[in-house]
């Protein structure tokens, strides 16, 4: 139930995440300045497990990750399922993608359930570099290289509400105009204040956007915007901004 989308320009790129949620799940606390094995990094915390979706270290590597509904198991109380968002945290010490790949291949993912995790780093021969990893509870596969936006997820009707928000992206984000802002709009889009599970600003009677990021990643600096969605409605919310200064 989560929709992540980027922008790369000189030198920089931008990350863009909606976090969905069931409503009985609490808020998490506002992106933090962290340090993993001597390596900061900025990242929200999910309170009931420490874990997060959405982190981006003093390297300039971004890490997201997204649950894969279709290939899920079900969720027993008391299962031994590691925590998405702990695996993710695990990996905030990461200094470039290959790293990444190399954890991943490690790690044992086969205790996780299904998931999508995007990286993000500027450590190619051609500077920007997204990879995408796809572990459906059978293996781990990828990295597939430069995957196409926007990435979703929902736990209901999959294949439906996919296919609505990549037609919202089409008209909300030419592929000849694609900048910051128009990504922005398109994850502030709920229909003319009409949201639903279809749309990208996502609400349901059991579900809705609790949140939505966008990471900077410049040589100087990250910044971590963070939004809270009300509860009540409405595109705007309490808003939190943290910077890790990379020089």
């Amino acid at each position: 139930m989560c929709t992540l989308t980027w922008w790369n320009g000189p030198g920089r790129y931008d990350v863009f995440f909606n976090r969905d949620e069931l409503c009985s799940r609490g808020r998490a606390e506002p992106p933090l300045l962290q340090c993993l094995d001597g390596v900061r990094f900025l990242a929200p915390v999910d309170r009931p497990s420490g874990g997060t979706w959405l982190l981006a270290n003093e390297a300039g590597v971004t890490l997201a990750i997204l649950n894969l509904y279709e290939k899920e198991l079900p969720e027993i109380p008391g299962a031994a399922f590691r925590s998405r968002g702990l695996l993710l945290r695990g990996l905030a010490d990461c200094e470039s993608l290959e790293e990444v790949a190399g954890r991943l291949g490690r790690n044992s993912v086969s205790l996780c359930n299904a998931f999508t995790l995007l990286g993000f780093d500027q450590g190619g021969p051609e500077g920007f570099r997204v990879w995408r990893w796809t572990h459906d509870r059978e293996r781990l596969s990828g990295p597939e290289l430069d995957p196409t936006m926007p990435i979703c997820s929902s736990s209901f009707a999959a294949e439906q509400v996919i296919a609505a928000r990549r037609r919202a992206f089409q008209a909300i984000v030419p592929p000849d105009r694609t900048d910051p802002e128009r990504l922005l709009a398109f994850h502030h889009d709920d229909n003319r204040g009409q949201p639903s599970a279809e749309t990208v600003l996502m609400r349901r009677t059991d579900a809705r956007t609790l949140s939505i990021s966008r990471v900077r990643v410049a040589p100087e600096r990250v910044c971590f915007e963070y939004e809270e969605v009300p509860e009540e409605g409405g595109t705007s919310g309490a808003f939190a901004s943290v910077e890790l200064d990379r020089t």
